[in-house]
Order: C-alpha cells, then structure tokens, then sequence
C-alpha cells in the first residue's frame, strides 16, 4: 500500500519529473499495478506522460474527461464505458487495459487523468484501494499545481535574465560605437597640444575602465567561443587580483564548442560569479579555472579554489549586494538545462562545477 514516504515525496514533487516518476511509475510498485498511464494538463489539452509510443493526447473536454470531473472521484472503468458514447469508447481503446480512471482535479478544474490498470496479484480494486486512489489523485493535483507555478515562476526568471543580457549587449554596443569613439578624438585632440598631456593622460584610464566595462556587459571574445572568452576573463581577473590569489586556467581544446550563444553565455557568467566570489570572500592562494569536454559531448566547466571554503548552511545564503550569487547561477544552470553543483567544506576551499550537453 501507499506508505507515508510517500505521500511525503509527493507533496514535496517541485518538478514535473519528479511528479510524473511518482504517479506513473512509484505508484505501481506500492501498490503492486501491472500498467499505468498518466495524463497531465496543458492549456486544452491532456498530454499523456511519460509517453507510451508516440505522443498521444485529449481534448479537456473530452466526454471521458467531462464524467470523470462530474464525478470527482476515481471510476472503475466496468462502470465508465457504459456511461461513454460508442465514439468516445473507440478513442480510449488503446486504454482497454485500464481497470480505474482517477481524475487529478485542482480548484474544479481537470488538471489531469491517473490510468490504472490490472494488479500485479490478480486482485481487483477493494473500495479502500478506490480511496487510496482517489487521495493520491488529490494530493497529486495540488503537487502538479505547485509544480505549474513553480514552472511559470522559473519561465519568467529565465526572460528576465535574457532581456538583462540582450540590454547588456546593447549597452557594450553603445558604448563602445559613441562614448568610446568620442573618448578617442578628445584625446587625440589633446595629444596636439602639450599641454594638455597631462589631461590625455587622465583621459587614457578613462578609455581603459570603459573598455573593461564594456568587456564585463558583453564579452567580445564570446563571439570567438567561450574557450577564448574563459581565457580572456581570467587574464582580466589576474590584472585585477593584482598580488593576489593566481588564477589559473586549462581547457582540453581551445576550438569551438558545439554551445549554443545562451549556453555560452550562461556559462560564461556562472564562471565571472564563481571566479569573483573567490577573490572577494575565499581568501585563497589559488583559483583554478578548467573547461573539459567528455567523450559523451558533456561540457564540464569547474572553477575551483584553496581558499576558507564555507560551511553547507552558508551556501543557502551564498550571494552579495552585487551579484545574483548562487541562486543567480543555479537559475543560468537550470535556463540551459545544465547541472550545477557547489561543494564547499571550511578549510579545504570551494569548487563550482557545471556540466550541460550541447
């Protein structure tokens, strides 16, 4: 039977594929169910997860969908097909393995369909097993509700952190098309005069802080891969660590990568976040940055140092008044479909490793 672990993951599922692992296949080992078939909905539709041949969806509206809803309780499907039109009997065959039809309803809403089938001993379901069912069913709905919001929650970080590095680029391009242009005939201006060197002179750092800051909105080496971008970003560290800790850098190839431009760049800045954590709070004597590329094509981007390290409770509230930190980074990870791990222990130094296939 359906133990509390259980019911305690499910209420716990924050993403869809820990949702549908549960409902489709973790609940037919509990409880001992030959087949299953999970529907969830998505906009007008019912789409089946994961799916089973080809993708196969329904209509919201569909007469098995509108009695199931009517019911709001679990239907052994004996009872069912006597209440369906021979139409919509034909379009459920492909289910006519199926013994029980749960409906997975949220705020009197059909937000999704648990198909079960025969068990695995031979036995039908009891009237406590329906009821079993039907208190997945509705645990099920508010976990797959929590799971949207956390879904459109997560669609709209990732826009904003497009929009912040589409304005970037248009900042750099302004920048260096106007300001740092007009910088360059003032200063030219000036040199013609020698009295003015000393102000040309001024004028030089001037053009240097813009260039490095145009650099930081918008690498112009990420457009020669970010291999050369790594390498440009840690000698700019080294210039600005000064006597500080080395920062050292390896790659396996400095060819391009088989990275699309918001990978890249995702990477790109999880490497300037980690690489500048290091030198404002790890104390350390060394940064270590490598890119590898394993033989299944995964990229493996690792920033590591030999600095304090962190206890596992700080890296909850690892970020600054300048950076997004790591939940900035996690959230570039998660837009790449990139996995992100943080390991850090006191005295033994942190290392920041990303890994995304391409």
């Amino acid at each position: 039977m359906v133990n509390s672990r259980f019911s305690s993951r499910l209420a716990q599922a924050a993403d869809r594929d820990t949702l549908v692992t549960l409902l489709s296949r973790d609940l037919a080992r509990q409880m001992g169910i030959r087949r299953t078939a999970l529907f969830l909905a998505e906009g007008d539709a019912l789409r089946q997860w994961p799916p089973d041949g080809e993708p196969y969806s329904i209509a919201v509206d569909d007469e098995l969908c509108r009695v199931l809803l009517d019911a709001g309780y679990p239907l052994r499907s004996s009872h069912l097909w006597e209440m369906l039109s021979p139409g919509t009997q034909a379009r459920w065959q492909r289910f006519a393995w199926a013994q029980l039809f749960a409906p997975i309803v949220f705020e009197d809403r059909l937000r999704g369909l648990l198909v079960l089938g025969s068990r695995s001993s031979g036995d039908v379901y009891s009237d406590q097993d329906v009821q079993i069912v039907a208190a997945v069913a509705h645990q099920g709905a508010l976990a797959y509700a929590n799971v949207q919001l956390v879904e459109k929650l997560r669609g709209l970080a990732r826009q904003a952190v497009r929009e912040d590095e589409a304005q970037r680029k248009q900042v750099a391009r302004d920048l260096h098309d106007t300001v740092l242009q007009q910088l360059f005939l003032i200063k030219q201006g000036l040199l013609r005069d020698r009295e003015h060197l000393t102000l040309a002179g001024f004028l030089d750092d001037a053009i240097q802080t813009l260039r490095r800051t145009i650099r930081e909105q918008h690498p112009p080496l990420l457009e020669q891969g970010l291999p050369m971008a790594l390498k440009g970003l840690v000698e700019e560290m080294q210039r600005l660590a000064g006597t500080g800790p080395a920062i050292s850098w390896r790659a396996d190839g400095n060819g391009r990568l088989s990275l699309s431009d918001e990978q890249a760049t995702a990477l790109y800045r999880i490497a300037q976040e980690a690489v500048a954590n290091a030198l404002k709070h790890a104390d350390a004597q060394h940064v270590a940055v490598t890119l590898d590329t394993a033989h299944d094509g995964v990229v493996r981007l690792c920033i590591a140092d030999d600095g304090v390290g962190m206890p596992p409770s700080a890296l909850l509230a690892w970020t600054d008044e300048h950076h997004y930190g790591l939940a900035g980074m996690q959230e570039r990870a998660t837009m790449i479909n990139a996995e992100l791990h943080v390991d850090s222990t006191p005295g033994e130094g942190t290392r920041v490793v990303v890994e995304v296939k391409p």
